[in-house]
């Protein structure tokens, strides 16, 4: 090791060189800390050991996890950002033209403007024109009759005489 822990180690210790002593290293072997002896002792056992090159695994994803954890974020060039646009957009239209297509076959279309007819055709049927009455001159006069009947400023007599006459005059009518 770089820091005085290979020395540790004797090669011959490195040579029949245990699980507990390789897991001890994998740390340093991870970061390339391992003097040039001692690290290819370190790949030839996980060369051999399935339990050991496990343990490197976990700690290589543990590294990688960490690194991406706080790893400042990325920006995607303005070129890459502008390409991803543009093809949204154009897969927006096509999307679009493809509809206004589908809607235009005569398969569409004339199915829909027969509902649409028949449609019509029954809401005019079952909802005739209603018929007003006419509107006649003592329509006009009864509404004038009301109208300044709510005046504090109209004649009561005349208002009363002509809601109650029914256009015949009457000698009581003028009594209040």
């Amino acid at each position: 090791m770089k820091n005085g822990r290979a020395s540790d180690y004797s090669i011959l210790n490195l040579i029949a060189m245990s699980c507990r002593k390789i897991r001890e290293l994998l740390t340093a072997y991870q970061h390339r800390e391992l003097d040039a002896a001692t690290d290819a002792l370190v790949f030839s056992h996980l060369g051999t050991c399935a339990p050991c090159r496990e343990e490197l695994a976990a700690a290589n994803d543990l590294r990688e996890t960490l690194r991406m954890a706080f790893a400042p974020p990325l920006e995607l060039p303005p070129a890459v950002i502008a390409g991803v646009r543009e093809a949204t957009r154009r897969e927006r239209r096509a999307w679009a033209a493809d509809l206004l297509r589908t809607l235009l076959r005569p398969v569409v279309w004339a199915p829909t403007a027969a509902v649409v007819v028949v449609a019509a055709s029954i809401l005019t049927h079952a909802h005739p024109e209603q018929t007003t009455a006419p509107l006649t001159a003592d329509y006009f006069v009864r509404q004038h009759v009301v109208h300044t009947m709510s005046l504090q400023s109209g004649d009561r007599t005349w208002s009363a005489y002509v809601l109650t006459s029914g256009g015949t005059e009457t000698a009581d009518a003028t009594q209040p």
